[in-house]
């Protein structure tokens, strides 16, 4: 199990070793930011679809009462577009 990666670092340049950890941290954080993006298209679709009855617009609705109904949808929908 441990000899493909030891292959692998043979392979590569001391210092691209050396940038190895920063390299696997960005795709930790990309990978987090694609399961973050790909959770945010159910809400976002519910509030396209039926935005009076959508549990995101009646939350933000009861957090900031001032606002209207049609801003919390034109505000939530051009955040994600």
């Amino acid at each position: 199990m441990i000899k493909p990666f030891k292959d692998i670092l043979t392979v590569l340049e001391p210092q691209h070793v050396r940038k190895l950890p920063l390299i696997l941290l960005a795709m930790l954080i990309g990978a987090g930011f694609e399961v973050v993006g790909l959770g945010l298209i159910i809400p976002v679709m519910e509030v396209m679809t039926n935005s009076s009855e959508s549990k995101f617009v009646a939350i933000i609705y009861d957090l900031f009462p001032s606002i209207s109904e049609l801003s919390i949808v034109i505000i939530a929908l051009s955040l994600f577009f």
